[in-house]
């Protein structure tokens, strides 16, 4: 069987080596010594806390030397500062309904645009309802794909839409779940100057260890991201950054009362505060512990083996002059706005009329893995690597059958 070309991070991402190291390391640690003193030892004081023949033995959890050693490196990812706080969650979706709390006190209208993720839109919308309080939302997605907004004119759309309008609150995803990648920088930048902006929350579920997250220059005050998709760490695990001076008093004294008083409910965060404090609760609930190991590790592969964007730009030209050649439409946005996602359309009606799962499977059929929507649009998510001669190759049949 041909090797699979993988081109899809919409679901878990590709687990990476050492990830995939330590999740098989850590379930023969645990067939073998469960839930003993050895692994409460190992995930509070790291792998050299565990004796010498047992780490001979699984030598795929030595990435792991505890708590403090993790954080710091999902900082180092997120080029956020040494001092900036983590939160560490077993859901993401558990640090967007934290989020939306920390939104909607302080802020009494919140634009959002057409482009957020509909489940988070629908935790905001939740959390400003329950307080009286406005959500604006802008729509832009279908002229930034007919390449109708470049980035000035994005930022004009969104300033103009939160002035008018009185907003004072901003929750965008740095690059959407179709791969625009939005100059969130430049905007916060733009309504700071312009208006009121009390509070501004990042999306980045698409955008960690995919583009720069550049947080050392406290541009936001709350980002949401998650371990499973381009970080590769495949076993969901949300992070969250703050260390804004203006707001990370209010965020961090906000999420601990919060989590006292049971209005957060989330134990791997509870369990990792714990755990870098020194101890465990002999009473608390018990959690998944694999993404704590799996993310630890798919963060040193990242660190280690940087992404290059020029390998990027080559192929998205290679498939973008294929998939042009045998009449696909690209639905890229212009090249301020792009990001290594790359949307595209059949030319034929039977693709077009058949389901995601139909066009999925033809393309799987052919070695390659990758996201389908309706209207015979597929996501292709660019690899790091250059197209093979062999990728081309299969790239080349799948994209010229049809359903």
């Amino acid at each position: 069987m041909p090797e699979l070309l993988y081109l899809d991070t919409a679901r878990l991402g590709l687990m990476s080596p050492r990830a995939c190291r330590a999740s098989v390391d850590f379930a023969r640690f645990a067939g073998e010594y469960g839930a003993t003193l050895y692994l409460t030892d190992f995930l509070r004081d790291g792998f050299t806390s565990l004796p010498s023949g047992i780490r001979d033995r699984y030598s795929g959890l030595e990435d792991w030397l505890g708590v403090s050693s993790l954080r710091q490196s999902l900082r180092a990812l997120s080029n956020a500062k040494c001092d900036s706080n983590v939160l560490v969650a077993s859901r993401a979706a558990s640090l967007m309904k934290l989020a939306a709390r920390l939104l909607v006190r302080p802020c009494h209208n919140i634009l959002v645009t057409d482009l957020s993720w509909p489940a988070y839109d629908r935790i905001l919308r939740r959390a400003a309802n329950n307080r009286g309080y406005k959500v604006t939302k802008l729509r832009v997605r279908r002229r930034i794909l007919k390449r109708h907004l470049t980035a000035d004119e994005l930022t004009d759309n969104i300033a103009t839409q939160f002035v008018r309008d009185g907003c004072d609150g901003l929750f965008l995803p740095l690059v959407d779940n179709l791969g625009v990648r939005l100059p969130v920088r430049r905007i916060v930048e733009r309504l700071r100057n312009e208006a009121e902006l009390r509070f501004v929350v990042l999306d980045a579920a698409q955008a960690y260890n995919h583009v720069p997250l550049n947080l050392a220059s406290n541009y936001c005050d709350f980002v949401i991201a998650g371990c499973h998709k381009w970080l590769r760490a495949f076993t969901p695990m949300g992070v969250g950054f703050f260390g804004h001076p203006a707001t990370a008093d209010y965020i961090r004294d906000s999420t601990q009362r919060w989590m006292r008083q049971g209005a957060i409910d989330e134990p791997l965060m509870r369990f990792v505060d714990e755990l870098d404090g020194g101890a465990c609760q002999r009473f608390g609930e018990t959690v998944s512990l694999s993404p704590l190991l799996t993310s630890n590790a798919a963060v040193i592969d990242a660190l280690r083996n940087r992404e290059s964007i020029e390998v990027t730009t080559d192929n998205e030209r290679v498939l973008t002059s294929m998939a042009d050649s045998l009449g696909w439409r690209v639905l890229t946005p212009s090249n301020d706005l792009r990001s290594r996602i790359v949307l595209l359309q059949s030319p034929h009606e039977s693709d077009r009329l058949a389901s995601p799962e139909t066009i999925r499977r033809r393309f799987l059929n052919r070695s390659i893995a990758l996201s389908a929507y309706t209207c015979g649009i597929v996501r292709v998510s660019l690899p790091s690597r250059p197209f093979s001669v062999d990728d081309c190759a299969a790239l080349q049949s799948a994209l010229a059958s049809t359903a």
